[in-house]
């Protein structure tokens, strides 16, 4: 899974952390895996975090989408040789 360093002002509810979020000091904010939701977007924020890295869902559905379409291609082909 890749992932991508977003703008905390730009995270979704939804997306899911790919590292760890540390305040200044070292503490966790939030641990990798996390699927964001407002108050922890807004958690982060409020500690003056600008970046978190979110795994990159978009990346893994156009990958989803070009095997589905070869897997249609070979499939209306096979009907079509028939």
């Amino acid at each position: 899974m890749t992932d991508k360093t977003i703008f905390i002002f730009d995270a979704q509810e939804g997306d899911k952390l790919a590292d760890d979020v540390h305040t200044p000091d070292g503490n966790i904010l939030a641990k990798k895996d996390t699927i964001l939701n407002y108050d922890i977007i807004a958690n982060i924020s409020g500690h003056h975090i600008l970046e978190v890295k979110v795994y990159d869902t978009n990346n893994e559905l156009q990958d989803l989408e070009k095997v589905l379409g070869k897997l249609l291609i070979k499939r209306t082909l096979s009907i079509l040789i028939r």
